[in-house]
Protein backbone atom coordinates (compact mmCIF):
# COMPACT_ATOMS: atom_id res chain seq x y z
CA UNK A 1 0.00 0.00 0.00
CA UNK A 2 1.29 3.12 -0.92
CA UNK A 3 0.91 6.54 0.90
CA UNK A 4 -0.63 9.78 -0.97
CA UNK A 5 2.38 11.68 -2.73
CA UNK A 6 4.60 8.26 -2.34
CA UNK A 7 6.13 7.03 -5.91
CA UNK A 8 5.75 3.59 -6.28
CA UNK A 9 8.19 0.61 -7.29
CA UNK A 10 7.10 0.64 -10.60
CA UNK A 11 7.27 4.42 -10.99
CA UNK A 12 10.80 4.32 -9.92
CA UNK A 13 12.47 1.46 -12.19
CA UNK A 14 10.38 3.33 -14.95
CA UNK A 15 12.14 6.61 -13.73
CA UNK A 16 15.77 5.48 -12.89
CA UNK A 17 17.24 3.26 -14.69
CA UNK A 18 20.45 2.79 -13.33
CA UNK A 19 20.55 0.31 -10.28
CA UNK A 20 23.09 -0.68 -7.99
CA UNK A 21 21.88 -4.03 -6.19
CA UNK A 22 23.52 -4.92 -2.42
CA UNK A 23 23.07 -7.88 -0.68
CA UNK A 24 20.72 -7.06 2.03
CA UNK A 25 22.76 -7.50 4.80
CA UNK A 26 25.02 -5.11 4.04
CA UNK A 27 22.61 -1.61 2.97
CA UNK A 28 22.09 -0.34 6.11
CA UNK A 29 23.53 3.15 5.51
CA UNK A 30 23.03 3.02 1.68
CA UNK A 31 20.22 4.85 0.72
CA UNK A 32 21.51 7.83 3.21
CA UNK A 33 24.96 7.59 0.99
CA UNK A 34 22.96 7.76 -2.19
CA UNK A 35 20.90 10.55 -1.31
CA UNK A 36 24.10 13.38 -1.87
CA UNK A 37 23.66 12.03 -5.75
CA UNK A 38 21.10 14.20 -7.55
CA UNK A 39 19.50 11.48 -9.88
CA UNK A 40 19.06 9.20 -6.91
CA UNK A 41 15.32 7.64 -6.62
CA UNK A 42 13.76 8.97 -3.34
CA UNK A 43 13.90 5.39 -1.77
CA UNK A 44 15.27 2.46 -2.23
CA UNK A 45 13.45 -0.78 -3.80
CA UNK A 46 14.21 -4.44 -2.07
CA UNK A 47 14.28 -7.44 -4.51
CA UNK A 48 14.59 -10.96 -4.09
CA UNK A 49 16.78 -13.22 -6.36
CA UNK A 50 16.36 -17.54 -5.29
CA UNK A 51 17.01 -17.06 -1.45
CA UNK A 52 18.89 -13.46 -1.36
CA UNK A 53 17.42 -10.23 -0.64
CA UNK A 54 19.05 -7.17 -2.03
CA UNK A 55 18.41 -3.69 -1.48
CA UNK A 56 18.89 -1.69 -4.81
CA UNK A 57 19.24 1.91 -4.94
CA UNK A 58 18.28 3.68 -8.37
CA UNK A 59 19.58 6.23 -10.42
CA UNK A 60 18.64 8.29 -13.00
CA UNK A 61 21.75 9.13 -14.65
CA UNK A 62 24.64 6.57 -14.97
CA UNK A 63 26.87 8.49 -14.07
CA UNK A 64 25.57 8.98 -10.77
CA UNK A 65 25.55 5.34 -10.19
CA UNK A 66 28.84 4.40 -11.48
CA UNK A 67 30.38 6.78 -8.63
CA UNK A 68 28.27 5.96 -6.16
CA UNK A 69 29.45 2.45 -6.99
CA UNK A 70 32.60 3.44 -6.75
CA UNK A 71 32.37 4.28 -3.23
CA UNK A 72 30.05 2.07 -2.40
CA UNK A 73 30.48 -1.12 -3.85
CA UNK A 74 27.25 -3.52 -5.04
CA UNK A 75 26.85 -4.58 -9.02
CA UNK A 76 25.10 -1.41 -11.60
CA UNK A 77 22.49 -3.44 -13.28
CA UNK A 78 20.11 -1.59 -15.96
CA UNK A 79 20.43 0.96 -18.35
CA UNK A 80 20.09 0.85 -22.40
Amino acid sequence: MRRKGEIGPGAIRRGFRFQVWFPAEYADDLHRGASFYPSAAPRPLAERRGKMNYVVICFADESDARAFMRHAGGELVGGS
